[in-house]
């Protein structure tokens, strides 16, 4: 079989793979508030037309943040056109992703294991949840950014037309309102890359630079966003997991860096050649690391711009921009045990929510019995494709969000109240009081009974090498948190994340 066939069949298999997991990935939290119109007198429809989404959009840049253009798509999916058409296209984009990043690193149709790594780099590194809001505002974005790069370096000499320049103009604009994790790092290196030539490049490029970097300035401007950046409070502890986040989040980094000490091996010459060869993306990759670094690694994606530009270079400096068969076959290991330990955690939470659904449609006074379980079983907490069932009683926006859509849904219901299983059949028992551990990690059930009541109370200690303390024995003010009350208890949900100091402290319950 010719390779590009092979090519073909394995970029073929991954729309594939990505349509099934679209599909199947519950819509939560951002995906089902996009489906709604963000304007203020207008918060509980959902949108109905194009010229809605338009207006919703408009009061979107304004409270929320300025990636118009990729939102428009989101709200269009998420309160349109739905699960079916939004799997489709986001595997036929996979594959443009794929192609484009090739095109980038130098890796053609026919170079058979070149496009497996990168195909396979990419999967690894690319770890977001597979609803319109990641993908759209991430991978969507990133292939219309690679696009932009690849007409901007196009080499051959041409004599555009006018119609031409206005249409790369118009598309610059909109690839450069893309997402800021990635164009800010292209708007500073095309201006390094406009000053190492003094000033001189062809019109086009001089055409395509200017409606980009506007673009992204639309982004950096938007009121939304620049509130948004305000409400950052940085501290001692918002230091330490930036810090602890810079380890976990970077891969493609770290491989890159290997790549290029291994390459050089002390040698100014080749450091010198690989960084002039592969210059504009190394400023990519320099820029958004310096950029995430003040504003602190608080999110797997805001890193994924930086990772892209170092996966192109890693690629384009390895021999024959491939993964040695030793280092293919560990990778590709790698991303089958991620798939499929994703792919179970997805159709856990798919067969819960469609439980919690069927109940609800079926509930006379809204509550639904569930016992959410989002453990994974593997160290993957941020290579999850899908939102986790939210904790209700903690995630207030997740909770509110999907409360607000069954109550549009289904419009003569009582709002959604989700209890634990346990609880089922009991109004009219005498509970006793009691702290419960519940599957959804670090949840627990407290139950107060109304004749005999206890309080909660919270112990914390830390023991680690170099530090060591335990704290006092803090009672739990619940009185907003209530659950569900009924004449002879009530209960509430109890997190351990809500009371940890950093990651070091154990936490436990009791009752005082």
């Amino acid at each position: 079989m010719k390779p590009k066939y092979i090519s073909a069949a394995i970029l073929l298999i991954v729309a594939i793979v990505i349509g099934i997991f679209s599909y199947n990935t519950v819509w939560l939290g951002d995906d089902i508030n996009y489906a709604f119109d963000f304007r203020e007198d207008h918060r509980d429809e959902i949108v109905s037309s194009f010229t809605q989404i338009i207006q919703s959009m408009n009061a979107h840049y304004m409270t929320e943040n300025g990636r118009h253009v990729p939102h428009i798509l989101v709200s269009c999916f998420c309160g349109l056109w739905g699960h079916l058409a939004f799997a489709i296209v986001n595997g036929l984009f996979y594959v443009a992703f794929i192609l484009a990043l090739c095109k980038l690193c130098k890796v053609t149709l026919s170079n058979v294991v070149g496009l497996l790594s990168v195909t396979i780099f990419a999967l690894i590194v690319f770890q977001t949840k597979m609803t319109p809001s990641c993908q759209i505002g991430y991978i969507w974005n990133f292939t219309e950014a690679m696009i932009f790069l690849i007409l901007f370096f196009t080499t051959k000499e041409r004599h555009d037309s006018w119609w031409q320049l206005v249409l790369l103009g118009v598309y610059s604009l909109i690839a450069g309102n893309g997402n800021e994790a990635l164009n800010i790092g292209i708007c500073c290196a095309m201006w390094i890359l406009l000053l190492q030539n003094k000033g001189v490049m062809p019109r086009r490029q001089y055409i395509m630079m200017a409606c980009f970097c506007v673009g992204t300035l639309v982004i950096c401007l938007s009121p939304g966003a620049r509130m948004r950046a305000a409400e950052i409070n940085r501290g001692a502890i918002w230091l330490y997991y930036s810090m602890v986040h810079f380890f976990l989040y970077f891969r493609a980094t770290f491989v890159m860096i290997a790549i290029i000490l291994y390459k050089t091996r002390c040698s100014t010459d080749k450091m010198y050649s690989i960084y002039k060869d592969n210059s504009f993306y190394l400023h990519i990759w320099l820029v958004m690391l310096l950029f995430n670094f003040v504003l602190g690694f608080q999110g797997n994606k805001q890193v994924f711009g930086a990772e892209l530009a170092a996966i192109i270079v890693s690629i384009r400096i390895l021999k024959n921009h491939r993964f040695s068969p030793m280092w293919l076959v560990v990778s590709l290991c790698t991303v089958v045990l991620m798939y499929y330990n994703n792919a179970k955690f997805l159709f856990k939470t798919r067969r819960s929510y469609d439980e919690i659904e069927k109940q609800y449609a079926q509930s006379e006074d809204g509550r639904v019995y569930v016992d959410i379980d989002n453990s994974s079983h593997m160290l993957n907490e941020y290579t999850k494709f899908n939102y986790d069932l939210p904790f209700y009683g903690c995630d207030g926006y997740h909770y509110e969000i999907l409360e607000k859509y069954f109550t549009t849904k289904y419009p003569d219901k009582d709002p959604i109240r989700i209890l634990p299983t346990m609880l089922k059949g009991c109004d009219n028992r005498r509970l006793s009081n009691g702290v419960y551990k519940l599957k959804q990690e670090g949840i627990y059930l407290f139950i107060q009974n109304s004749s005999t009541p206890q309080i909660p109370v919270v112990t914390r200690e830390i023991d680690t090498i170099l530090f060591s303390k335990k704290y006092e024995p803090t009672e739990i003010d619940f009185t907003d948190a209530v659950l569900w009350e009924c004449d002879n208890w009530k209960a509430c949900y109890l997190a351990d994340y809500t009371y940890k100091i950093l990651e070091f402290s154990k936490v436990s319950f009791s009752l005082n």
